[in-house]
């Protein structure tokens, strides 16, 4: 209980109070539970005191001396205590909430669990401070010093960090939902497992920043410096990375599902096992960037540059990859079921055991692209460039590869029944042993190429060209050649029964031992006769 004495002394004003502490110096001040609501004590020597629960909400204590003083469980909500001094005094368990602290010195203050919630302490020193536990909900901490200040488990949701200097900050497990860090140095910084999301991120450096599990979601992180941050399995989602810099960062397992990403530098970054579905990557740049089984589907890459990326196992049905550079990049046993990619580039690019059932590849460039045993079934290749892909052991039933450059690829045993090849290029082309059983090769280009024991039969290569084609021991029978070249054309060995050769140029044909049964009915006059002077030439 305050001492009566004391307490009239300090109600009769500053000057009197101030006069009678210089003169007893050797009292210590009782003022414990005083009710001082809305008090003027401008620059009050309150040093030492015993202030124990007292009530000074309201109160305007601008400049005043505090130190040393015992103030835990003081009310000071709402008072004006800028510029006072706290150096050395017991803040256990004070009410500062809506309190006025703008340039206090707090420095190494002990503020474990204090309600700061609304206050105003821009500009202040809380160097080396203790608040952990603190609520300081909507305070205002702009430029305030904050170095090696403890502020695990505080909550600073919705606070004023503009501005603020936050060297060896500790914010550990401390609630920093929508504060705004806008123009702050965040970088070294342990945001691990923090919740920051909503925050204000803008433009802030994050570089090397430990934030893995923390939660940024819906977090504005627009042209934030993030290059090398620790962001693994940290949430993302939905946050706002637009130009952000976030090369080489670690995102292992974080989830950036409708995060919007565009122009954002990611190049090198380690996105495995990262969830992006629905996010926004336009102009994106994550060359060699690691999406290895990372969920893509609905993601938009539309003229992002994944050049080398490594997208393995990666789940990419419905993303949008229009105008996206993926030379050299690794889609091996990647899931593109049904994806868009016409006229993509994806020269030289791994997409072995790749799922592109039902893709639309239409126009694409896979010219040495690896395909071996990537699922093609259904999917629509015509007008590709293929040539010196590497489609062993790959799926392309029901394809459609009509007008498909195709020269010099090797399709050497594959199962290629009832393709559709119309038109295609197959020059130089190895198909020896395949299976183009009732397969459609009208107007294709098959010169030189290698169909040594290939089953064509039932085939259609009406108007094909195979003039020096290798057709030994080929299966042709009921092939339609009604109009095709097959001048110099090897078919030593060939089954021709039931072939129609209608129209077909057959000039210096090699046909020893060819099957022609059934055939040469189906010749026209002059195919007939050139095929018979060739049998009777032909030295045995």
């Amino acid at each position: 209980m305050a001492d009566q004495q004391h307490l009239n002394l300090l109600k009769k004003g500053t000057d009197t109070w101030n006069n009678w502490r210089k003169k007893h110096l050797e009292i210590r001040p009782n003022l414990n539970g005083a009710y001082l609501r809305g008090a003027y004590l401008i620059k009050a020597n309150l040093s030492g005191a015993n202030l124990i629960d007292a009530n000074l909400s309201g109160a305007n204590l601008f400049g005043a001396y505090f130190t040393g003083a015992d103030l835990s469980g003081v009310n000071f909500s709402g008072a004006d205590l800028r510029e006072v001094h706290f150096s050395g005094a017991n803040l256990n368990g004070v009410n500062l909430s809506g309190a006025y602290l703008a340039g206090v010195n707090l420095s190494g203050a002990y503020l474990y669990q204090v309600d700061l919630s609304g206050a105003d302490l821009s500009g202040a020193n809380l160097n080396a401070t203790k608040l952990n536990g603190a609520n300081l909900t909507k305070a205002d901490l702009s430029e305030a010093n904050l170095g090696e200040a403890d502020l695990s488990g505080a909550n600073l949701s919705a606070t004023k960090l503009n501005g603020a200097r936050l060297t060896m900050t500790n914010f550990r497990d401390a609630d920093l939902r929508n504060a705004d860090f806008s123009g702050v140095n965040l970088s070294e910084i342990n945001l691990s497992t923090v919740n920051l999301s909503g925050s204000d991120l803008r433009n802030v450096d994050l570089s090397e920043v430990l934030l893995s599990e923390a939660n940024l979601s819906s977090a504005n992180l627009r042209g934030a410096l993030l290059s090398k941050a620790d962001l693994r399995g940290a949430n993302l989602s939905r946050a706002d990375l637009r130009s952000a810099r976030l090369a080489e960062a670690d995102l292992t397992r974080a989830r950036l599902d409708g995060a919007l990403l565009q122009e954002a530098d990611l190049r090198g970054a380690n996105l495995k096992g990262a969830d992006l579905h629905n996010a926004r990557l336009e102009g994106a740049l994550l060359r060699e960037a690691n999406l290895g089984s990372a969920k893509l589907s609905e993601t938009n890459f539309m003229q992002a540059d994944l050049t080398g990326a490594d997208l393995r196992n990666a789940s990419l049905s419905g993303a949008l990859l229009h105008e996206a550079k993926l030379g050299g990049v690794n889609l091996s046993s990647a899931d593109l079921h049904g994806i868009s990619l016409a006229g993509i580039n994806l020269r030289r690019a791994n997409l072995s055991g790749a799922d592109f059932s039902e893709a639309k590849l239409n126009s694409a460039l896979l010219e040495e692209a690896s395909l071996y045993m990537t699922d093609l079934s259904g999917a629509d290749l015509s007008d590709a460039d293929l040539r010196n892909a590497d489609l062993r052991n790959a799926n392309l039933s029901k394809a459609n590869l009509s007008r498909a450059d195709l020269s010099s690829t090797s399709f050497n045993g594959m199962l290629l029944s009832g393709i559709n090849l119309r038109e295609a290029n197959l020059s130089e082309a190895n198909l020896s042993a395949a299976n183009l059983s009732g397969a459609d090769l009208r107007n294709a280009y098959l010169g030189d190429a290698d169909l040594y024991m290939t089953n064509l039969s039932e085939a259609n290569l009406g108007a094909a060209n195979l003039s020096g084609a290798d057709l030994r021991g080929a299966n042709l029978s009921g092939a339609d050649f009604s109009g095709a070249n097959l001048s110099k054309a090897d078919l030593r060995g060939a089954n021709l029964k039931n072939a129609s050769l209608n129209g077909a140029q057959v000039s210096d044909v090699l046909s020893e031992e060819a099957d022609l049964a059934d055939t040469v009915s189906l010749l026209s006059p002059r195919a007939k006769s050139s095929i018979v002077e060739d049998l009777e030439s032909t030295p045995r």
